[in-house]
C-alpha cells in the first residue's frame, strides 16, 4: 500500500515535493493544509484529497503514514510535535526552527514517539555529493570555502529577521551543513555581518552580506560568504574541500568537479528535480521502516542551526562563539 501522505503548508516549496511524490508510485497524497483556506483549496482539489486549514483537524480526521512540514520558520513547532504524537513520520524543511529551545522542544517530542524525521538539507541527497563523499573518504580536509551569493527572494517573510533568521538561518544553512556533511562537527563560530546592499524592499531588516569563519572539531577551518544583495542576473552556490592530495567543487545543486593530481573528474547531477532524491529516500524510509535511508536527521539538522546561530551571536557580540 502506498505511504499515504499530508502536508502542512501547501506554498512555495511544498509545491515541489507535491509534484515529486505524485510521480512516486509507492506514495499517495492523502490530505493537505494551509493556514490560507484558499490556498490549501486549490491544492486539495488539484491532488483530489481534503483540504484543511487546521493541521490538528487533519491529523485528527485523516489516516497518514507521514507529513511534510513546508511551512515558514517563525512558524514552526505546533504542527511537529502535534504529528509526532500523532506518530507520523515527519518530513521536515529546513531551517528546523528559528531558535535552539523551540527545536530542541520539536526534537524531544519527535524522539520521545521515536517517530522518523528527514531534513530537508537536498545537498546530502544528490548522488554528485555521494560521490564526492567516496572520493573524500579516509583523507585529511584542511579546509573548506563555502558561498551564498543571490538576489533577496521576494517572500516578504524572508525579509523580516524575526520571520526567517535572515540569510545565514534561513537561506546559506544549505552551506553550512553541506561543509558539516564534509568536515564534521564546528568547534568556534566568528562572523561579521551588514546590511549594505539592499535598501529598496519595505520591511527588510536583516543582514545583506555576511562572512562566517569556522574551526571544526577536526582541526579544519572553513569560510562562508553570503549575500542576498547581488544582481538578479548573478547568483552561485557552492562549497570547495581541500583535502590531502583532492580539490572538491561542490558546483550547487548542477555538479561536482573532483580534482586528482594530473586529472579532473567532472560529474552531473540528474535531470530529475534537485528534490527528487530526498522525497524518494523519506518515501522509501516510511515504506520499509529503514531509517538508514535518511541522511539529515533532526538531530544533526539542530547542529546545523547552533551554527548559523553562533555565526548570529558573533555578529552581535563581535567575539568568536564556542558551540556547545
Amino acid at each position: 500500500m502506498a505511504v499515504r501522505i499530508g502536508f502542512v503548508g501547501v506554498g512555495g516549496i511544498a509545491r515541489e515535493h507535491l509534484k515529486n511524490l505524485t510521480e512516486l508510485p509507492n506514495a499517495k497524497i492523502t490530505a493537505v493544509c494551509d493556514t490560507v483556506a484558499s490556498t490549501a483549496q486549490e491544492v486539495g482539489s488539484a491532488h483530489q484529497c481534503p483540504a484543511y486549514s487546521s493541521h490538528e483537524e487533519m491529523f485528527s480526521r485523516e489516516s497518514l503514514d507521514a507529513v511534510y512540514v513546508c511551512i515558514p520558520p517563525f512558524a514552526r513547532g505546533p504542527a511537529e510535535i502535534a504529528a509526532a504524537r500523532h506518530g507520523l513520520a515527519l518530513f521536515v524543511e529546513k531551517p528546523v526552527a528559528l531558535d535552539l529551545a523551540t527545536a530542541r522542544e520539536i526534537q524531544t517530542a519527535v524522539e520521545r514517539q521515536n517517530v522518523l524525521v528527514n531534513v530537508g538539507y537536498v545537498y546530502r541527497y544528490l548522488e554528485t555529493v555521494q560521490r564526492a563523499r567516496a572520493a573524500l573518504a579516509g583523507r585529511t580536509i584542511g579546509m573548506v570555502l563555502g558561498h551564498y551569493l543571490t538576489s533577496a527572494p521576494k517572500s516578504p517573510w524572508w525579509r523580516v529577521k524575526a520571520k526567517s533568521g535572515g540569510q545565514l538561518v534561513e537561506q546559506s544553512t544549505h552551506i553550512v551543513d553541506a561543509a558539516r556533511y564534509f568536515a564534521g562537527d564546528v568547534a568556534t563560530v566568528s562572523a561579521a555581518a551588514g546590511h549594505r546592499l539592499v535598501r529598496h524592499l519595505e520591511g527588510m531588516d536583516i543582514d545583506d552580506v555576511s562572512s562566517v569563519l569556522l574551526t571544526f572539531e577536526s582541526g579544519a577551518i572553513g569560510q562562508i560568504a553570503s549575500t542576498c544583495g547581488s544582481v538578479p542576473s548573478y547568483g552561485t552556490a557552492g562549497l570547495t574541500i581541500f583535502a590531502e592530495g583532492l580539490v572538491v567543487e561542490i558546483l550547487g545543486t548542477t555538479g561536482v568537479r573532483i580534482r586528482w593530481p594530473g586529472r579532473l573528474e567532472e560529474l552531473q547531477r540528474s535531470n530529475f528535480s534537485i528534490f527528487r532524491a530526498e522525497d524518494e529516500a523519506f518515501v522509501r524510509a516510511v515504506e520499509t521502516g529503514d531509517r538508514s535511508l535518511v541522511r539529515s536527521t533532526f538531530a544533526d539538522a539542530v547542529k546545523t542551526l547552533a551554527v548559523t546561530l553562533a555565526a548570529d551571536e558573533s555578529v552581535a557580540s563581535g567575539s568568536m562563539v564556542h558551540i556547545s
